[in-house]
């Protein structure tokens, strides 16, 4: 995960668009969002899909440009976010196992090819009891939302999650 040391670190969370970590995740302080004097939300600045009577335009931007992708600002052009498609070819292609790696409850990812990746399952209870990875997939029927990966420590799914909020991000290379 980006901002990790070792394969069992979470590492560092990341609002969605953002390549910079903070301490609190709100629509005021998110870099695509304009909010007015009272912080509170009034319309998105980019990544903008849907026509809604709040919008002051549309940009059609459905996935995440390199220059706003965590993945490719921290570890380099090689590498990016990846799209809700492939996560959801994750879920639906590969074996997943559960296996102790390290001290911690894993899920061994195998895929066809027989290669493996790991996402920890379970780190202590204080930290996450769900992890949450960010795709760089734009919620078009509400833009507000993009979408994320959540591995549970008996289960995964695809969910539109609110793009202000913070997450971890597992990048891919081709």
């Amino acid at each position: 995960n980006v901002g990790a040391s070792k394969i069992t670190d979470a590492g560092d969370m990341y609002a969605w668009g953002e390549t910079y970590t903070k301490n609190d995740f709100t629509w005021d302080n998110y870099k695509w969002c304009k909010c007015n004097g009272d912080g509170q939300y009034e319309y998105l600045t980019k990544y903008v899909t849907e026509e809604h009577y709040y919008q002051h335009f549309k940009d059609d931007l459905a996935t995440l440009e390199a220059s706003d992708d965590v993945a490719t600002a921290k570890w380099g052009n090689q590498w990016r976010m990846p799209t809700k498609e492939e996560f959801e070819e994750l879920m639906d292609k590969c074996s997943w196992d559960r296996v102790n790696f390290d001290g911690y409850v894993c899920h061994k990812v195998t895929g066809p090819s027989g290669k493996s990746i790991f996402f920890v399952a379970e780190w202590p209870e204080w930290l996450y009891k769900s992890h949450y990875y960010w795709t760089s997939t734009l919620d078009e029927d509400w833009n507000q939302d993009a979408y994320n990966f959540c591995t549970y420590y008996y289960d995964t799914e695809m969910q539109s999650y609110s793009r202000e909020r913070g997450h971890l991000v597992r990048p891919v290379t081709e």
